[in-house]
């Protein structure tokens, strides 16, 4: 029993070698650029949804935004997307958003776009 628990540890202990080397050789950098008339005076959290930065996916999302007398977000929809894992990540976005309130009209669209920058 001692022995195939000793042998055991080897292998995972070999394993998490190779996947550190794996991982460091699959290093990707990624971008995320969001355009509009108006630009947000606040921004939340904006992330490259994980499973499609890992199958190398890029995409891009139009939000209509509907602003209140605060120039804050009330309302959104995801007008058009390219995949439902940049949906959900820009309809997170949206609601963290605040415009100038001088600035802000009544409704607001924005163009969000992930891309995978060659190395």
């Amino acid at each position: 029993m001692k022995y195939v628990l000793a042998a055991s540890v080897m292998a995972l202990g070999l394993s998490n070698a190779a996947f550190a080397d794996l991982y460091v050789d699959d290093a990707m950098s990624y971008s995320i650029d969001v355009a509009g008339t108006e630009l947000p005076v606040t921004l939340g959290s904006l992330d490259y949804p994980y499973l499609a930065a890992e199958r190398g996916i890029a995409g891009e999302c139009e939000l209509a935004l509907t602003l209140g007398a605060d120039g804050k977000a009330q309302s959104f929809s995801v007008q058009s997307c390219t995949h439902g894992a940049f949906a959900n990540e820009a309809a997170e976005f949206a609601k963290t958003l605040a415009f100038d309130q001088s600035a802000a009209a009544d409704t607001q669209t924005l163009k969000i776009s992930w891309s995978i920058d060659a190395n």
